[in-house]
């Protein structure tokens, strides 16, 4: 696991108090990936590596359950959202992608989560992921960047 020392802390990009499995957590989405931490020491929990390589993730991390979280970009080589499932084991955490998609790739703007959609901008277009499956249900027209 990584201690979060590699990363200047400028380039963390977007965070989120979590309370995860009845332990509260600090999530940090950077442009290594999604690492959480325990607010009272520091110590990371667990992280999911998606490193872009030279740019930064502006998006904030959606949460969906007490297990599951949704992460995207918008930049780098490997745009696209995914759907992350975080379990605790005994003193282990278990980070596994449930699905990823290229249907959305949020620049900018955070999306939505209703009714089992994530609602959100696929680049420049307004778009529609089915949370069940990572499927884009529809795109509409362009919008640009904002």
């Amino acid at each position: 696991m990584s201690t979060g020392s590699e990363l200047p802390i400028a380039l963390r990009a977007a965070y989120l108090a979590l309370h995860r499995q009845s332990e509260a957590q600090f999530a940090a989405h950077s442009d290594y990936g999604l690492e959480s931490f325990r607010p009272t020491d520091g110590a990371e929990l667990w992280e999911h590596a998606w490193p872009l390589g030279g740019g930064n993730r502006a998006t904030q991390p959606l949460v969906l359950s007490d297990t599951d979280v949704i992460i995207g970009t918008g930049v780098g080589g490997d745009q696209g959202v995914r759907r992350l499932r975080v379990i605790k084991t005994g003193d282990a955490w278990d980070v596994k992608t449930v699905w990823s998609t290229r249907g959305a790739r949020p620049y900018f703007n955070d999306g939505v989560i209703v009714g089992g959609h994530f609602y959100g901008f696929d680049d420049g277009r307004f778009c529609c992921v089915d949370l069940a499956n990572g499927k884009q249900v529809w795109k509409d027209t362009a919008y640009g960047h904002g």
